[in-house]
């Protein structure tokens, strides 16, 4: 590779970098799995297409935006919602992008996600 294309792709992808915002995605309070979420994110001049996605799902707002009976985004102004009905362990990472490449990401806060033992104590009388 000749040593000019080279700088021009590292400026390229410097760019590209500097480019990149990141912020914050609200959800409205701890969620219970099996319960509904609302999720949030404002960015300053956010420009569709917008998307948010988890594991392999991707809702995606261009012209329209996706409504389902599992999950609904809209878009007003500078403010992107994610409802979604049925929060399971398989939706708790999310993350959001728009055109121009403005982040965010979130792993859920559930209430009662904890993990239990149960073990049994057998008492023998002699040590």
């Amino acid at each position: 590779m000749d040593v000019q294309m080279l700088f021009f792709l590292v400026l390229a992808l410097c760019l590209c970098l500097t480019r990149t915002q990141y912020y914050k995605i609200i959800q409205s309070e701890n969620v219970v799995l099996n319960e509904s979420a609302t999720l949030q994110i404002v960015v300053p001049n956010m420009r569709r297409p917008v998307f948010w996605r988890c594991n392999n799902h991707r809702y995606e707002c261009d012209g329209t935006c996706p409504y389902s009976s599992d999950f609904k985004v809209t878009q007003s102004g500078n403010a992107s919602t994610l409802w979604i009905r049925k929060v399971t362990k398989d939706f708790l990472s999310w993350t959001f992008c728009d055109y121009n490449i403005n982040i965010g990401k979130i792993d859920l806060n559930i209430n009662g996600l904890t993990s239990t033992e149960t073990y049994e104590i057998n008492q023998n009388g002699d040590l």
